[in-house]
């Protein structure tokens, strides 16, 4: 592959992953004028997003690494037959930073259109008290 598509390529994927990031200072600098809260939209709506990013990898790629590292070569040596599952487990092993990068524009692109519109709801519904019951 020439050096140059390399380049670009890291950089669209670097890019994707500031993306969450960016997308929430872009929205409380420029769209967030008379919006209650929009400076702590940028610390919260990363924080979202890569804990989503977080648990999505607990769940789709550690596991593919595990069952790559560990169980593959066991079942191998045992029956002289790759698993039938080990296709998937590699192609997810091989390509885990691309999906990673896919899935943080993807919560960013979550972040401008679930997010920040009711971003104001949020906020009233943190600070406000809960209803008291009445016995």
């Amino acid at each position: 592959m020439d050096p140059r598509v390399t380049v670009v390529l890291l950089l669209l994927l670097n890019l994707a992953f500031l993306s969450p990031i960016l997308v929430s200072v872009f929205l409380a600098v420029f769209r967030g004028r008379g919006v209650s809260g929009r400076w702590l939209f940028v610390l919260v709506g990363p924080v979202a997003a890569y804990t989503v990013l977080w648990v999505a990898t607990l769940v789709f790629i550690a596991p593919a690494w595990l069952i790559l590292t560990f169980f593959t070569p066991a079942v191998k040596e045992i029956t002289n037959h790759t698993p039938y599952w080990y296709p998937l487990a590699s192609w997810l092993a091989s390509n885990d930073w691309w999906l990673a990068g896919v899935v943080c524009a993807l919560l960013a692109t979550w972040l401008v259109l679930h997010l920040w519109p009711r971003w104001p709801a949020i906020l009233a519904a943190l600070v406000s008290s809960p209803k008291q019951e009445s016995p």
